[in-house]
């Protein structure tokens, strides 16, 4: 980023936290994205995530070969595991953080016609609960508005995780925003 100019951006340069990592070349999206949250608690920051995505683990597992360290193979039990981890820091940290988990490895949904139709527990739907559909169309909140994290499973720590990833939703991301 630091060859780019992108350091001396803007968006990056008049946050000190966000300016000083990323001339030490330690910026992640997860700081960008934590930064923003923080610079506008009153506005929900929303995502729709699968707990398998095919290509987002290619991705990895591309980017893995071309290593000079080995690294494994990410299994689906790791993705979500890691997936969780993201979306609870930002759970911790910003109260206008919420996700829409779907149990499936699509990679994207709203420039598909699966977006009519996907559930939480599934890309083609027939589910129980809130369609994907209803749950975006929430959003902008109105005042005293709420939305609710969305998630096919029971409701555990992630230290308890179970080995079939698609059957849980982790506690630490779960929560709800309510619009002031």
């Amino acid at each position: 980023m630091v060859d780019f100019g992108i350091c001396d951006s803007p968006v990056i340069a008049n946050m000190p936290e966000l300016g000083d990592k990323c001339n030490a070349e330690t910026l992640t999206l997860q700081d960008m994205a934590s930064a923003s949250m923080g610079m506008h608690p009153d506005v929900p920051y929303a995502w729709i995530q699968s707990k398998r995505d095919i290509v987002q683990e290619a991705y990895y597992d591309a980017i893995g070969l071309t290593m000079e360290e080995e690294i494994d193979v990410i299994d689906d039990e790791i993705f979500f595991l890691k997936v969780n981890g993201v979306f609870a820091d930002y759970v911790k940290d910003h109260k206008n953080a919420v996700t829409y988990m779907v149990s499936s490895l699509m990679h994207t949904y709203t420039g598909l016609p699966i977006v009519y139709h996907a559930t939480a527990d599934g890309a083609l739907g027939g589910g129980k609960g809130e369609t994907m559909l209803e749950w975006l169309s929430r959003f902008p909140l109105g005042k005293n508005e709420t939305v609710d994290s969305v998630c096919d499973g029971d409701v555990i720590p992630m230290s308890e995780h179970p080995k079939v990833y698609t059957k849980y939703c982790a506690e630490e991301v779960v929560q709800s925003y309510t619009q002031q």
